[in-house]
């Protein structure tokens, strides 16, 4: 069984050639067109990416540096990192873990600090002492901390 990463294989990707721009730390959209933002909490723990690039289905994903809480067991197929964390789409699709070789966390990323909130492509994150939230309107979506990834 193959585990879907919900395009977080795409945010990786996106971001890996928006990094170096100072862009990340809006909702502005880049000269290349994608509407990018990566933030992460204030412990550093969680790092998330939401991409509204136009013309693309909307994605926010979010990984955990450290994890301690209950986990699927790796797939025996999963020939890379099986990752903490979770990712959701403007569909309100969401996915919990992910199969994949690249990474959102990035330490240069801006801090989203604790009662904030970001919102692009009709997703919200928000930032509490209990972890990341990143929804809908609909209130479907996700929790991430380091104890618990729940769908909402």
């Amino acid at each position: 069984m193959r585990i879907s990463t919900l395009g977080i294989g795409r945010l990786a990707g996106a971001l890996a050639g928006i990094l170096a721009a100072a862009a990340i730390a809006s909702a502005e959209p880049t000269r290349s067109g994608h509407a990018v933002v990566a933030f992460r909490s204030p412990s550093g723990n969680v790092h998330c990416v939401i991409d509204a690039t136009p013309g693309q289905t909307a994605t926010a994903a979010c990984e955990l540096r450290d994890y301690s809480g209950p986990a699927p067991v790796k797939p025996a197929d999963c020939e890379l990192d099986w990752v903490a964390g979770a990712s959701l789409d403007a569909k309100g699709a969401v996915a919990l873990f992910a199969c994949q070789g690249d990474t959102i966390q990035d330490p240069r990323s801006r801090s989203l600090e604790y009662g904030a909130a970001i919102t692009l492509g009709g997703i919200t994150c928000s930032s509490a002492t209990t972890g990341i939230t990143c929804k809908l309107g609909s209130g479907r979506g996700f929790l991430v901390s380091r104890a618990l990834i729940r769908r909402l």
